[in-house]
């Protein structure tokens, strides 16, 4: 994959050579952010855990991210 633009209004402190929407041409765009995950229909319970507790523990590790990005100054993602 190849991140092409951000839409938030300053530039990634974790991804810095990635533009903003702004900055390619498309003001005005919302700065939000959507997560989801899908998996087939008939996954076994055990394996959709495993997933949701690998995706939370993600979520968790971006958070302490942020809050040190926050803490220096800088932006979140």
């Amino acid at each position: 994959m190849k991140a092409l633009a951000l839409s938030s209004s300053k530039r990634s402190l974790l991804l810095p050579n990635v533009p903003i929407f702004a900055e390619v041409g498309l003001e005005g765009y919302p700065g939000q952010a959507w997560w989801g995950l899908g998996a087939p229909k008939g996954t076994p319970p055990a394996v959709l855990a495993r997933i949701n507790a690998e995706f939370v523990g993600m979520a968790l590790a971006f958070a302490v991210v942020a809050t040190l990005a926050s803490v220096a100054g800088g932006w979140w993602p």
